[in-house]
């Protein structure tokens, strides 16, 4: 048998490592078509581990170097391979960059609206829908009490005008029929007595209105009078006590914060939350959930991690206590009111009540002054 020329050998041998080059490359296609595939689950699922991605890549990068070892002499078909599956890297990265987007998006959230501070893990405030952490709350919440006083204001001005009319109204009747009569004998002294009582009754009602609608005009007006300060009329009600009534107020803060203690971070029960003042009421401070924040009783009582500047009260308060019990109360306070007269005692001031080692009230809290 005559042996081939080595011509034949050698076109043999080119045929042969050509042959051996598509195999590879075919397999090497087969490879990417996989990843490709894995990468397209990944983007239904729009969820992405970055070791999974790092390893998607390292195995990418090998093909890609084994696909160009193979083709340093005929690079057409790895090529037309290679320009097929270009885009696999950018897919990835996408990919790989929404979970980050995610991540960031969900910090972003947590960070403060005013000064950025990251609030993970931390006690923050949803004021009017943005985030903030308590001293950028207080600054946020005092502009926008500001604001909602001003039109307050306006509408205390109004109704204050409204209501000295009716007075002056009520007074101008009262003039011209007794100017028109020598006497109350000619009305009759029951009818004058009658109708009397009935103005009176009237105006009361009509000043009870609107002491009920503004309770402290002092915050309305530009220039405090000192006829409308709340021991005019008796409607203080800073002990603490008047958002215990508002039930639906105190529970809706409550449930927003999740029963838990925005200062220590301690679930509790709720008979042991209570809901705070951001900006005191004595500042302007409104009832509204934006206001409020969730404190245990125990963080409540000192207060002093919140920044408060405590206002005092014109009215001197008298503490009182039983003598079977080590509590101090204010004398308005319920428990005081059923202590009886021979079991009471009286302190001078809050010091006296605390040398003497008495503990405030929980309900009337003594010992909180704004």
């Amino acid at each position: 048998m005559k042996p081939d020329s080595p011509m034949k050998n050698a076109n043999n041998k080119k045929q042969c490592s050509s042959n051996s080059i598509f195999l590879k490359l075919h397999e090497i296609s087969m490879n990417l078509f996989a990843l490709e595939a894995e990468l397209e689950d990944l983007e239904a699922n729009n969820k992405i581990d970055t070791t999974a991605w790092e390893k998607l890549k390292t195995r990418y990068d090998e093909l890609i170097e084994m696909g160009d070892n193979l083709c340093e002499q005929d690079t057409t078909a790895w090529e037309k391979l290679k320009a097929q599956h270009d885009g696999l890297i950018e897919i990835g990265d996408n990919l790989w960059a929404k979970p980050i987007d995610n991540i960031f998006n969900e910090c972003k959230d947590n960070l403060c609206n005013e000064c950025k501070d990251n609030l993970t893990g931390k006690p923050k405030l949803n004021v009017e829908g943005a985030i903030f952490c308590f001293n950028c709350a207080k600054i946020e919440v005092k502009l926008i009490n500001n604001q909602r006083i001003d039109l307050s204001r306006k509408i205390y001005e109004q109704s204050k005008q409204e209501y000295e009319q009716k007075k002056a109204t009520h007074q101008k009747f009262l003039d011209e029929w007794y100017s028109k009569r020598n006497s109350y004998f000619d009305f009759g002294v029951i009818r004058t007595i009658l109708l009397y009582t009935f103005l009176s009754n009237q105006r009361k009602k009509e000043e009870a209105e609107f002491y009920n609608r503004f309770p402290m005009p002092q915050f309305f007006e530009k220039e405090p009078s000192l006829e409308y300060t709340p021991a005019s009329y008796n409607l203080i009600e800073s002990d603490g006590s008047s958002l215990k009534s508002q039930k639906n107020l105190r529970n809706e803060t409550l449930m927003r914060d999740g029963f838990t203690c925005q200062c220590c971070g301690k679930k509790e029960e709720s008979s042991n939350l209570e809901a705070h003042h951001i900006l005191p009421a004595s500042s302007g401070g409104l009832d509204e959930p934006t206001n409020l924040i969730t404190l245990c009783i125990y963080c409540h009582d000192r207060e002093d991690w919140f920044g408060h500047v405590r206002k005092y009260h014109t009215t001197i308060y008298t503490y009182v206590a039983a003598r079977n019990s080590k509590i101090y109360h204010h004398d308005f306070c319920n428990h005081a009111l059923k202590i009886s007269k021979t079991n009471l005692i009286t302190f001078k001031s809050l010091k006296e009540a605390k040398a003497q080692n008495y503990r405030p009230c929980y309900l009337c809290r003594p010992n909180i002054i704004y």
